[in-house]
Order: structure tokens, then sequence, then C-alpha cells
């Protein structure tokens, strides 16, 4: 028990790493910039010293502004650290006896977060994480010994719905990257584990979309980030996916 926890608190400490990671590959993905070179203030544009990069630590001891210029830094960067970092310490203690499971779902996590914020951020998925994803869960899958039919079914479902959608809307209720990120979630969660990921996005869509609608600050037409919702929902499924069939069919049914 006690290495299981030290694994996770040094996986942990990878996961600091990599969500500083994401939120630089996220902004500059989407700025069109290349994800090569040193670190810069948002602001002043001056490039950030060494000490000033600690994952969380960083941003606390500089009271969330710019070493430089003073100026508010988003508190996203030291919250997707955070989480990134929290989810790799979960999954480890899940999985810690399949250490190729881990490792795909640690991939597939990170990807996630990626994928939760820059829909977030930017309204978009890129295909540099969803596409790699797809590769990623499959040779999983082929690796674990899955049965090939339960990961192509959950693909044909996770990227059969949001096709679906985008071709009877014609892109306005969701875009080509929510049907690769449908793909991707097929793969990695399979049959049935798919439907429960995609029934605890739309759930946690609704639950977000109804009070912006009541409170009218948000209108029915208007564009909801629904990756972010897909996102949780992957990462929910990855952990207590199997449990909540189980419930579900086993418990709720007889």
């Amino acid at each position: 028990m006690e290495l299981t926890y030290l694994w996770a608190v040094c996986l942990a400490v990878l996961g600091l790493g990599i969500g500083s990671f994401l939120n630089v590959a996220v902004l500059r993905l989407n700025a069109e910039e290349t994800l090569l070179g040193r670190s810069h203030c948002m602001h002043c544009k001056k490039t950030l010293p060494w000490f000033t990069l600690i994952p969380v630590l960083s941003y606390i001891g500089l009271g969330g502004k710019c070493y430089f210029c003073r100026q508010p830094i988003a508190a996203h960067y030291a919250l997707v650290e955070a989480v990134t970092a929290a989810l790799f310490f979960s999954l480890t203690v899940f999985f810690i006896t399949d250490p190729v499971r881990l490792a795909v779902y640690l991939i597939i996590t990170a990807l996630c977060v990626a994928i939760f914020l820059s829909d977030y951020l930017f309204y978009t998925i890129p295909d540099a994480f969803t596409l790699p994803g797809i590769v990623i869960a499959a040779v999983g899958q082929i690796i674990l010994g899955t049965p090939w039919w339960n990961w192509l079914l959950g693909l044909a479902i996770g990227a059969g719905i949001f096709a679906l959608q985008y071709g009877v809307s014609r892109g306005r209720w969701v875009g080509s990257g929510d049907i690769r990120f449908g793909a991707m979630m097929g793969v990695v969660l399979a049959w049935p584990n798919i439907l429960v990921g995609l029934f605890l996005a739309y759930v946690l869509g609704a639950l977000v979309a109804l009070p912006l609608l009541l409170r009218r600050s948000k209108k029915m037409q208007d564009a909801m980030p629904f990756g972010t919702f897909l996102a949780v929902a992957t990462v929910v499924t990855l952990l207590f996916g199997d449990q909540i069939v189980q419930w579900y069919v086993y418990d709720l049914l007889q």
C-alpha cells in the first residue's frame, strides 16, 4: 500500500509538469505559434526565468502576477497543473497493478485536460490532441487484449452520434472536432462504457446549461463548449465506468 502511494505521489509530481506543458501547448496551438522556445509573459512578452515556472508554487509565490510587469496571471495556469496532478495521483491508485492500462489512461487524461482547456478558452478541439489520442487508445486496447469489436463499436458510436448531429444541423449543433473527440472517447472507453461517458457528458451539459438559460445568461442559440463536458465525462468513466455499468446492469435492473 505504501509503495502504491509513493508511485502515486511521484506521478502526481509528473502531472504538475505535464499540466504546465498543457497550458503552453493549448495557448500556442490556438495562436498558431510553435511549441518550441522559452515561455514568456502574455502581456510584456519578456522571457520568464526558470524560478517563475515552477508549477503551482510560482503562481502562489508571485501572487498570481507576472514577475516583470505585475499584470495578473490567469488562474487556469495553476488550476490545470493542480488538477492534472490530482488526476495522475487518482489514476495511479486505481490502476497501479495494470501498468499498460495506467500508462494509456494517463496519456488520455492529459489529452482530455488539454481539450477541456482549449474548448473552454477558445471553443476549439484541436486535431493535435484527438488524433494522437485515437491512435494511442487503439494501440493500448490491442496490447490489453480488448476484443476488437468492443472498441470499434465504441468508436462507431462515439463518432457517429456527433457526425449525425453535425450532418443534421450542418455544423450548428456540434463542430467537426467533437466528431474526432467522440471517436477518441469511443476507442478508449469501448462498449458499453462509451454509453456511460456520453450519458454523463449530456447530464453535465444540462446541469450547467439549464441554470444559465433560466438566468438568461445564455440563449438557446448560443454556443456551449461541449468538449469540456466530454472531457470530464471521459475521465470519470475511466475511473468509475465499470462500476457504473455493474451497478446499472446487475443492481438497478434486477
